[in-house]
C-alpha cells in the first residue's frame, strides 16, 4: 500500500471515528451528568443510567483510540 492510499484511508477513518466520538461522547456526558446530579434529574432511572454509560463506554473509547492514531 502506498503512502498516499494510507493517507486517504486513514483520513477517511478518522472523520467516521470523530462522528462515533462525538455521538458516544454527548451519551457519556449527558448519562455523566445525570450519575452526578440525581436531584437535578429525578425522572431518570439511575440504574438504567449507569447501564448506558458503562456500555458505552468501551464503544467510545474504542473510537477515541481509532481517532487518535489516524489523527497523527
Amino acid at each position: 500500500m502506498d503512502l498516499g492510499k494510507l493517507h486517504i484511508f486513514s483520513r477517511k477513518l478518522h472523520r467516521w471515528s470523530l462522528w462515533f466520538v462525538v455521538a458516544l461522547g454527548l451519551i457519556q456526558m449527558i448519562t455523566g451528568l445525570t450519575m452526578k446530579y440525581p436531584q437535578v434529574y429525578p425522572f431518570f432511572d439511575q440504574a438504567s443510567v449507569r447501564l448506558l454509560h458503562s456500555q458505552t463506554a468501551g464503544y467510545f473509547a474504542l473510537a477515541f483510540g481509532v481517532q487518535m492514531l489516524t489523527g497523527i
